[in-house]
């Protein structure tokens, strides 16, 4: 049978993380004999090679470890894999991360259903950023003539073998800081045809665990960095139209140039590096940055490229502490149940914190062109010209906003847009909007997967880049909880509120899917409570809701102050609407002691979750007659 993918995986010293690897590979849905593992050892002292031997063995002729010597990064190995690879594709996997179980199967099928010469699958992590925004929606067919590609050039993707042996694409040799930049840029020059994949989260990257460090955390040596930089970006001559070559360029000018000088590893820098780094970059923007590329930059890195041609490191330095000071803040009110979509109110703005360590924070303000335009205000770089501030437009300059859902477990993240916009208010750039999250289908069309999501609002604005949790706002109200009853059982979407919580803030707002955070009762806030003449004790919620449905539950009675009663389990009811849900347990043979019982609910079969309080008590007066009450009422 034919090989349709060669899985090349380099490694040096990885420890305990290479198994964790290997392991994703024989998760895959894709046949086994249908692809094949290369492992490239780089002259590995920790015993993992002899590991990745003894793991090959159990799948002859569809695994083989290559031994070499010490080449000190990934380029050699993985040049090695190249030239060994079987397959009619090749993917790349760093040895610290895996691949999704169905990764395999869906690349090739999209390779092939498209003619792709590269397939970039949707990546997800626990520690690296990703620009998500390429990831928004599947698209087979584009190059980088007509889509935003260098929003990634990481090389853990899937390339068609004979396209990389037609156009000689090999990784540079030797040490490199951006070999993966240099390979996928020769690829996207010469493809043809490039798919995104972003209905499926194909790879993971994962911070090591076990020895070692990720690829890329060493500090750069700056002479070096910017010769490789002029050289990768030489290979754009001559392939592209001036225009086009500016766009991309642009990418390098933002990222690998001018993103040196901001963030925290700015401020980190001794000032021997910085200085040098600044240097070098100085020379390398005065070769390399046109007016086409000025035009594309957004106000921050335009305010950097100023400040570098003037040579200025305090002032990179200032703008740094500045942007880093930055905050987004993001709020929304009592979120709501709408068939099963949860709906979001949500408010947001940019706060500053003070510059002299006092407490709170200001709102950042753009300042006025008095022509009805705005730019950042001065204070960022007060060296910096008002052109260089200056916003193009204040509704879309760089502006990308986004609510992330994002599994708490391992990063991936699905990106909701529609429904958020940014308004300029009295020069105060304001994020609002309703959102509405479908539980059952933000996962690429599919439902989330069973267990805790964080919601996150990202918004890209002038070249600024921030996010949030989501937080509820000072009037929000308690969480809720959306049920569903199917073929596979009890399903449920809970919203609640976790910490910690930064002082002065409030809870952030979290999705719990099917239970795994806290079971379902304890979702759920008595709205009122009654005992009737004939013993039914009826509770209701609003807490709980779902399409009209008859649960199985449990309600128990718990004596308040003897011991020596058993807990009562009492035939019950749990109906569901849209609107809310209603108990229902016949409580007519109550003993005559003790006077208070509290009621606890179970929500699910027998042997599923503990029952829980659920706020309301039964009361037996004088008389001996029972009445029931909210727990609330008596605070």
């Amino acid at each position: 049978m034919t090989v349709d993918v060669s899985v090349v995986v380099p490694f040096f010293n990885p420890g305990a993380d290479l198994d964790d690897c290997l392991a994703s590979f024989a998760e895959q849905t894709l046949p086994a004999e249908r692809f094949e593992v290369l492992l490239i050892d780089d002259g590995s002292t920790d015993g993992s090679a002899e590991r990745a031997e003894r793991w090959a063995t159990s799948y002859p002729g569809r695994a083989a470890v290559h031994r070499l010597p010490a080449s000190g990064g990934p380029a050699r190995p993985r040049n090695t894999g190249i030239r060994a690879a079987l397959g009619r594709y090749i993917q790349f996997v760093d040895s610290d991360d895996r691949l999704a179980p169905d990764a395999l199967r869906r690349l090739v099928e999209v390779a092939d259903g498209s003619a792709a010469d590269v397939v970039v699958g949707k990546f997800a992590s626990d520690f690296r950023a990703i620009n998500h925004a390429l990831f928004r929606e599947t698209v087979t067919g584009v190059t980088l003539a007509d889509f935003p590609l260098m929003l990634n050039l990481t090389v853990c993707k899937m390339f068609r073998r004979e396209f990389l042996d037609h156009y000689a694409i090999r990784f540079p040799e030797g040490p490199s800081y951006i070999e993966d930049q240099h390979f996928c840029l020769q690829a996207y020059v010469h493809a043809r045809s490039v798919a995104v994949v972003a209905d499926t989260v194909c790879y993971f990257y994962l911070r090591r665990r076990t020895a070692g460090h990720n690829h890329g955390d060493t500090a750069i040596e700056p002479r070096e960095y910017c010769r490789e930089l002029a050289d990768i970006t030489s290979l754009l001559d001559g392939r592209l139209t001036p225009s086009r070559r500016d766009v991309v360029l642009t990418r390098f000018v933002r990222n690998e140039m001018l993103g040196r000088l901001r963030g925290p590893g700015m401020l980190r820098y001794d000032a021997d590096h910085r200085r040098e780094l600044a240097g070098e970059l100085h020379r390398l923007v005065t070769d390399l940055v046109t007016p086409g590329v000025e035009a594309e930059l957004p106000a921050v890195q335009r305010m950097q490229l100023r400040l570098l041609r003037n040579d200025d490191v305090n002032g990179l330095l200032h703008l740094a502490d500045g942007l880093e000071r930055i905050r987004l803040r993001a709020r929304t009110a009592e979120p709501r149940w709408q068939d099963g979509r949860l709906v979001l109110d949500l408010d947001a703005d940019l706060v500053v914190d003070r510059r002299d360590g006092s407490p709170g924070t200001d709102l950042l303000r753009l300042e006025s062109t008095g022509d009805g335009g705005w730019r950042l205000p001065q204070w960022l770089a007060p060296e910096t010209e008002a052109s260089d501030r200056q916003l193009v437009r204040a509704d879309d300059e760089d502006l990308d906003l986004d609510l992330a859902t994002v599994a708490f477990v391992d990063g991936q993240l699905w990106s909701t847009t529609s429904g958020l916009r940014l308004d300029v208010v009295d020069g105060v750039p304001r994020i609002r909007g309703e959102v509405v999250i479908d539980p059952g289908t933000v996962r690429g069309g599919r439902p989330l997967d069973r267990g805790r999501w964080l919601l996150r609002l990202r918004v890209a604005f002038a070249g600024l880049s921030k996010s949030a949790p989501l937080r509820l706002a000072p009037a929000g109200g308690a969480a809720s909880v959306w049920l569903a009853a199917g073929d596979g059982g009890l399903g449920s979407a809970s919203v609640y509120f976790t910490g910690p919580i930064p002082e002065g803030e409030r809870p952030a707002v979290e999705l719990d899917i099917d239970q795994s955070v806290a079971p379902l009762a304890t979702h759920a806030v008595v709205d009122g409570c009654r005992l009737d003449a004939d013993g039914v004790l009826t509770i209701e919620t609003s807490a709980l809701r779902g399409p009209d449905a008859d649960l199985e539950c449990g309600v128990f009675l718990m004596p308040e102050d003897d011991a020596a009663v058993d807990a009562r389990l009492c035939p019950a009811t749990l109906r569901v609407t849209p609107d809310g849900a209603v108990v229902r347990a016949t409580v007519a043979d109550a003993p005559a002691e003790p006077d208070e019982w509290s009621v606890l609910l179970r929500i699910g079969p027998v042997g599923g979750p503990a029952p829980r309080r659920l706020g309301a008590v039964l009361r037996r007066d004088a008389a001996g007659n029972l009445s029931a009450a909210r727990e609330i009422d008596e605070i």
